[in-house]
């Protein structure tokens, strides 16, 4: 806590900041010094803060502030600051700065110094962000946005079991563009169900497709089921899965044939919302997966009491067993825990035989990842159902086509 005493100035103009100070009783003078002399600006009260414009955009300060009584004031460090910012959207971010910029104009008080080139990043960041949320806006009607499968295999008996169906961008100028760059766009922007339903859309129309060709290679393929990511907002819409089911069954299919893929996040943030939805699904016949089990919120609790079919342990958690025993007791006792209540389980990321072995040895019952199959448009997937032969049972290694 800082004490100041009446005419004791705070900051002066031009000093680099370091704190911004919310005032807890007194008040304070904000001043302008320029040719035509000192201009007062400002007077701030209990409860009001104060430097924080030099803090956010990281200026000289343009004002000084000077006690008018006796004042008790608490800082804002910078790193304190700083911490909470560097989380935010970019283009929040810009906006902020922007607001700073107009208000310290309004006052006449607009900083006389080049933009810093940590600002310049980030409005490059902004832009470029804006940029590509307007693109997909676009993207999304325009065709843009495909669906490509990746193989789930029997770690049983090395059987085609299924497709997780991933979403991307093939971009008219950029090329492919991942998820990891979209999807948060798609998210920030409020088109992530738009880019759900345009998924699923294409997922309704390739399923006949794809069951035909499992029907017709018979035994190497189990009854084929396609997975597919969905959002916590699109799980709680009221008709949201009565719809789905709707369209499944319009187009030929049978709705035990999907399995939808929420995030654990989504379950643990509205449980009781999550449970009737997820109720209400699985009563039309929908299957109901939990991707990247292990890296958010775990419980026994939700485990227990929603009704989940499957849990895909992460790739985080794959990839390190072999390395790291600790890891390796940690898949072993979910896949334990998983067993006890009958859910089942996918290894995700599986790149190496060594881990397709110990997915094997721990009684895993799924493997996914590119030792099975890279992530292909259907085009490409149909004949890789057509195609696929089960390897022996004691051999832990993927044959040729497939590794």
């Amino acid at each position: 806590m800082i004490r100041l005493d009446p005419g004791s100035y705070l900051v002066r103009q031009g000093d680099a900041p370091t704190c911004a100070y919310l005032i807890e009783s007194g008040c304070v003078e904000v001043l302008a010094h320029g040719a035509a002399g000192e201009r007062l600006l400002a007077v701030l009260g209990r409860g009001e803060i104060v430097g924080e414009m030099a803090l956010i955009d990281q200026a000289p300060r343009t004002a000084s502030v000077r006690a008018r009584d006796a004042c008790l004031l608490m800082p804002i460090t910078a790193e304190s600051l700083e911490k909470r910012l560097a989380g935010a959207d970019p283009v929040l971010r810009l906006v902020l700065g922007t607001v700073l910029d107009r208000y310290r104009s309004l006052l006449g008080v607009a900083a006389a110094v080049p933009l810093p080139r940590s600002a310049q990043a980030l409005r490059s960041a902004a832009y470029a962000e804006l940029r590509l949320e307007e693109e997909f806006a676009h993207a999304i009607a325009d065709g843009q946005i495909h669906v490509h499968y990746q193989p789930i295999v029997s770690l049983v008996d090395d059987r085609l079991t299924g497709f997780e169906a991933l979403a991307r961008w093939l971009h008219p100028t950029r090329g492919l563009i991942p998820p990891a760059s979209f999807v948060p766009v798609a998210e920030a922007s409020g088109s992530s169900d738009a880019l759900t339903r345009a998924c699923l859309a294409r997922v309704i129309a390739d399923m006949p497709a794809m069951r035909a060709r499992a029907e017709r290679r018979g035994g190497h393929v189990a009854d084929l089921r396609v997975s597919v990511n969905i959002s916590g907002h699109d799980l709680m819409a009221p008709t949201f899965v009565r719809e789905l089911a709707r369209q499944v069954t319009d187009a030929g299919g049978s709705p035990d044939a999907l399995t939808l893929e929420l995030t654990e996040t989504v379950l643990v943030r509205n449980p009781s919302e999550a449970a009737d939805a997820l109720e209400e699904a699985r009563a039309l016949g929908f299957r109901i997966a939990v991707d990247d089990f292990g890296t958010g919120y775990s419980t026994l609790n939700y485990i227990r009491t929603l009704p989940i079919d499957t849990l895909k342990i992460d790739k985080t958690f794959v990839q390190g067993m072999a390395d790291c025993a600790t890891t390796r007791s940690i898949v072993a006792s979910t896949l334990m825990l998983a067993a006890s209540l009958e859910i089942a389980v996918v290894g995700e990321g599986v790149e190496l035989a060594e881990q397709h072995a110990l997915l094997q040895m721990l009684g895993c019952d799924y493997g996914q990842g590119y030792l099975y199959g890279r992530p292909t448009p259907l085009a490409q997937a149909l004949p890789l159902i057509e195609g696929w032969s089960a390897v022996e049972a004691p051999r832990p290694v993927i044959s040729a086509p497939f590794a």
